[in-house]
């Protein structure tokens, strides 16, 4: 298998220089005794792009009466202090309700905590939730 792959990958190779080296029929070269004139052609790329909705809090149509309330404080960094290698990053700040995980922080991490959360949990500035039960005031060794 790995030689077939091989053998086509040359073969894709030589088909584009074969087909780079090809003249157009309308491409023309002008020639003087001092100066050589060829066309110029210039190709312009751009990558696909991608928009995100902004994250803004707990998803309310899952939460009818939720159990928490949310208190606003200055930004503060915070450090991730787990006994295990991650932090989990929740939507909201109830596993219960918000039983997806959205991202993982590794243990030392340091998070910008922008509110709390009456059931001691974190908003972070990104809109997301972390349980204080393992953020630190000071950085992890």
């Amino acid at each position: 298998m790995k030689k077939f792959l091989t053998i086509m990958l040359a073969v894709c190779m030589l088909a584009s220089f074969a087909a780079c080296s090809k003249k157009s029929s309308s491409t023309t070269t002008t020639t003087t005794e001092s100066e050589t004139t060829a066309p110029s052609t210039s190709a312009t790329t751009s990558a696909p792009t991608t928009s995100l909705s902004a994250f803004s809090g707990p998803d309310t149509n899952t939460v009818e009466n939720p159990t928490w309330t949310e208190t606003e404080m200055e930004a503060t960094t915070m450090y991730v202090n787990t006994a295990d290698d991650y932090l989990n990053v929740r939507r909201g700040p109830d596993p219960n309700v918000y039983t997806d995980i959205v991202s993982k922080l590794p243990r030392g991490a340091a998070v910008t905590v922008v509110a709390t959360t009456s059931n001691g949990w974190y908003k972070t500035s990104d809109g997301y939730y972390v349980t204080g039960s393992y953020l630190s005031s000071t950085p992890v060794t």
